[in-house]
């Protein structure tokens, strides 16, 4: 047996052996940071008004947005507790208001958000980031993904939750006392508000969780963000 083809560098099979051991880089992961705004509690019931995504690199590039205002779905009611939140203050009033202009049908939305999802493969794995991910991403954009596409979508049905993340960075703290009053004042960036506007939102989320991955894995704080080139 010793002569045979057992081990033999020029016989193909034995090349493929090797290769199963040779280490490759990970495939880095890209942070899709989900903020949606709704006019109840859950889909098909109640409409989703407005989402916008911001996916950032590790670096804290800013390397992309998907935002968009949508229809109502048909035969969906509005809940009173949450349209009467909405109309609660001016700022609300605004923004409720600026989630109703320029609406845009769901299906085509949700087809157009799933297409722009895998084009960011060209910069690594999408990875969905909520706060709470159970809502923004598992209720209501993971609902009309589905609606539109017809099946589990590019992003999957999982997501990193922010306070899930703070709670185990956090010893001792339990998850339903924490909150952004709560974290780490280095994973805030300056000059970043909450508008209840979903885009503006989905952006300052996003550079919370990347601020807080980079302090876990002792890299250096970047104030604000970039765009892909600078």
């Amino acid at each position: 047996m010793g002569d045979g083809l057992l081990g033999r560098a020029d016989v193909p099979w034995a090349a493929m052996g090797r290769k199963r051991h040779v280490q490759q880089a990970p495939t880095p992961e890209i942070y899709l940071s989900v903020d949606v705004e709704a006019d109840g509690p859950v889909p098909g019931l109640y409409s989703m008004l407005s989402f916008g995504i911001a996916a950032f690199s590790i670096d804290k590039v800013l390397l992309g947005t998907f935002a968009r205002n949508l229809e109502l779905l048909p035969g969906a009611a509005q809940h009173p507790r949450v349209m009467a939140w909405w109309a609660s203050s001016a700022a609300n009033r605004a923004a409720y208001e600026k989630s109703r202009e320029d609406v845009k049908p769901v299906r085509e939305s949700m087809l157009a958000c799933e297409g722009w999802v895998k084009s960011l493969r060209a910069y690594g794995k999408p990875c969905a980031v909520g706060a709470p991910a159970a809502y923004d991403y598992g209720a209501w954009l993971y609902w009309y993904l589905v609606y539109a596409v017809g099946e589990v979508p590019e992003l999957g049905f999982a997501a990193l939750d922010l306070k899930s993340f703070a709670m185990g960075r956090m010893p001792g703290s339990r998850y339903r006392s924490l909150g952004k009053s709560t974290y780490d004042p280095e994973w805030f960036d300056a000059g970043l508000p909450h508008t209840h506007v979903a885009l503006d939102d989905a952006i300052e989320q996003g550079t919370i969780m990347v601020n807080a991955i980079r302090q876990r894995d002792g890299l250096p704080r970047i104030e604000g963000y970039s765009l892909p080139g600078r």
